[in-house]
């Protein structure tokens, strides 16, 4: 058993909440920089005003202490002066992504029986919200044309000290998402831990990198203006191209970061201009993937290893990756100790503490662990359970499903999953969500989804037609307006059947190592048609690089890069290699000219283009 009775809790404030503090900061520094996102900026006396009044318009709507209200928004400071609101009014944000597909949307909207949603309209009307009566609509832009009009009302109640602070949703293994409930304790002792363990400062500058939909969010935004820093969401388009990023971040002065660990990695490799000559970032931190590399010596910045599920408040354990650690053998730098105020158990299949050194499943309890499922509520119900080893009335932990052990040091280490859940950019995803999905297709039969056996796993679908040879395209368009994009395989196969073990359940490992084939009718990949490199010399070019990070043997002018398995992550990697060889190339390239041959075209334009101006 590791970590049994927890550190005390840091916090100074009491029970006090995230818009408890940044009302106080509103009072101590009104004039200081709460949220920027290049386009408008509100003060702290600007974000408690607006805050006020949406909250009030909110109770007046009829949302009470425990209510759930979505917020549909993209990354803006609309978006997170709404968040503010809501809690203020006492409710449970739910972050909602414009750009997912409307019918999961709407699905979202009515499964968490939110009590309203706080939009504009342009983004309203793509989901029909005619179609989800008896839910208010709340226009953000009237919270920021009433600025002025007098004192903001106060929301009646305020929120309650142990009630939901946000609901996030989470990939189910049933085929449906289950929205986790995280309560203003776990919330609270976050942004204790980041403040004490940072450093975090009114002075500060914070970068917002995640979508709001990710549970990252949270981390991102409230830790930082609980402490009274700036929060600057960053523009989307340096949210994927490491350089860009990296620049962004010293321009704007960014202190602390958070960065996804894959993209992180890549920040590793580049250079990086020191304290004096730009860079005012002190400490990164990495999370929601397996960090397989350590930073190299000499970076300007700390990189801290973050671990943490949905069900246990963004962070559950963390680890400074120092370069000057160097364990026996090529390991990944361990996944640290939980934070205070957290437990960490790593047990064995009958609950029994594992000896140190040993392999057991990671069992998080203390504050953070998540109120529990929404529509499922109580103790012992799933992963969810009564803590024996704490005497303290109402003690819970959750089964992360992960396998860890613990090194003498007291580090815990990440070994991999129990279940089938696979790690996608930085989400957990359930195959049986999208499993689920593709089985609704007129011409499915059946369907299997897992992650591929690769360093960036990606989802893999497989499916037997219930007759003629369906197109693969199609099936995966089909899926895509139905789920988001870490939830859409990244290739769709047609199989005659799926492989079975020798017990008949299907053998889901020998579908992860399958080598992609080429689209010869069976359908290896998406194509549409016989494989050919063409006869321009660009495309030529290019083709080697996208079978080398898209890992298939064959590509066609036409094919679009993000329809064969391409991602955010695979253009980051694809660009990174394309530069390594003297091609000159950005994300931007790759997202406006997604077909092999225009990419191939466009690069070729900006190559003579480049010439003229240099002859």
């Amino acid at each position: 058993m590791f970590n049994a009775t927890p550190a005390p809790l840091l916090s100074p404030h009491g029970r006090s909440t995230v818009p408890e503090r940044i009302a106080a900061h509103a009072a101590r520094r009104p004039d200081a920089v709460a949220v920027t996102d290049g386009a408008a900026t509100l003060s702290y006396a600007r974000l408690h005003a607006r805050t006020r009044e949406l909250a009030g318009r909110l109770c007046a709507a009829g949302v009470r202490s425990g209510d759930v209200v979505a917020v549909l928004l993209e990354r803006s400071v609309d978006a997170v002066a709404a968040c503010s609101a809501v809690m203020s009014a006492g409710a449970g944000y739910l972050m909602l992504d414009p750009g997912q597909p409307a019918p999961r949307t709407r699905y979202l909207l009515g499964d968490s029986t939110a009590r309203a949603v706080v939009s504009r309209p342009e983004l309203l009307s793509r989901v029909d919200p005619e179609r989800l009566p008896g839910m208010a609509y709340l226009d953000c832009g009237e919270s920021d044309r009433a600025e002025g009009a007098g004192p903001a009302p106060a929301a009646a109640g305020g929120p309650e000290p142990d009630g939901p602070a946000y609901l996030n949703y989470t990939s189910g293994s049933t085929g449906r998402p289950k929205g986790v409930l995280i309560g203003h304790p776990g919330l609270a002792n976050l942004v204790d831990w980041y403040r004490h363990r940072y450093q975090v400062e009114p002075g500060d500058r914070v970068s917002q990198l995640v979508r709001p939909t990710f549970d990252a969010f949270a981390l991102e935004t409230w830790t930082c203006l609980a402490a009274g820093a700036s929060l600057h969401i960053a523009p989307d388009g340096v949210r994927q191209d490491p350089e860009r990023l990296r620049d962004w971040l010293c321009r704007s002065g960014i202190t602390v970061s958070f960065v996804p660990t894959p993209l992180a990695e890549h920040l590793f490799t580049l250079d990086w201009p020191g304290p004096d000559e730009g860079c005012a970032l002190r400490e990164l931190l990495v999370g929601g993937d397996r960090l397989t590399r350590r930073p190299p010596a000499g970076l300007p910045f700390r990189v801290h290893n973050n671990y943490g599920p949905t069900e246990c408040t963004v962070v559950a354990t963390c680890s400074l990756v120092d370069e000057r650690y160097e364990p026996a053998g090529d390991v990944p730098p361990p996944i640290g100790r939980p934070l205070p105020g957290v437990t960490a158990y790593v047990l064995d299949a009958q609950l029994t503490p594992v000896t140190q050194g040993a392999p057991g499943v990671l069992h998080v309890g203390g504050v953070g662990v998540a109120l529990g499922y929404l529509h499922a509520p109580g103790d012992d119900d799933g992963p969810f359970r009564t803590d024996p080893f704490r005497a303290l009335p109402g003690a819970r932990m959750y089964a992360t499903g992960d396998l860890v052990r613990q090194d003498e040091a007291g580090q815990l280490h990440y070994l991999g999953r129990l279940d089938e859940q696979v790690q996608i950019r930085g989400v957990r995803v359930e195959p049986a969500e999208a499993e689920a999905v593709l089985r609704r297709h007129p011409e499915v039969d059946r369907a299997v989804v897992v992650g591929t056996d690769e360093a960036e796993p990606r989802l893999a679908g497989y499916v037997t037609a219930r007759g003629g040879a369906p197109d693969p395209r199609q099936i995966r368009a089909f899926v895509a307006e139905r789920l988001p994009d870490h939830l859409v395989p990244a290739t769709i196969t047609v199989v005659p059947e799926l492989p079975l073990t020798p017990e008949g359940k299907v053998d889901r490992r020998a579908l992860a190592r399958r080598e992609p084939e080429c689209a010869d009718g069976s359908g290896g990949r998406p194509a549409a048609g016989p494989p050919r490199t063409g006869d321009d010399s660009g495309v030529r070019a290019l083709v080697a690089l996208w079978q080398d990070v898209l890992g298939v043997p064959c590509v066609a002018a036409e094919d679009d890069f993000f329809e064969i398995g391409g991602d955010s992550l695979r253009v980051i990697r694809l660009v990174a290699r394309a530069r390594r060889q003297g091609i000159a190339l950005r994300p931007d390239d790759v997202y406006a000219h997604p077909v092999l041959a225009d990419l191939a075209a466009s690069v070729e334009a900006a190559r003579t283009a480049a010439e003229a101006i240099a002859s």
